[in-house]
């Protein structure tokens, strides 16, 4: 089984790139947040809010919404380990 951070998905049709942490893509933004792309990653706003570990991550400038890459990453590395054992 891929890791999250390595699989490549889109939704149907659609040619667009789905978050690795919820992995939808056409979601409602008042539901889940604006969505953003950097580093091959994409990701929604609230998802990485409320993801795992990552908050405490967060500075004013770069990344994901304020999100570093390498902590996306991580997070993701993290989330797949909870889910295979």
């Amino acid at each position: 089984m891929p890791m999250m951070s390595e699989q490549k998905e889109e939704a149907p049709n659609s040619g667009e790139p789905v978050c690795v942490l919820c992995r939808r893509a056409q979601v409602n933004p008042d539901i889940c947040g604006r969505t953003f792309a950097n580093g091959g990653l994409c990701a929604h706003e609230f998802c990485l809010f409320f993801a795992d570990g990552l908050l405490e991550w967060r500075c004013p400038m770069g990344g994901i919404f304020g999100f570093s890459i390498g902590a996306v990453q991580r997070t993701i590395q993290l989330a797949d380990q909870k889910v295979r054992t």
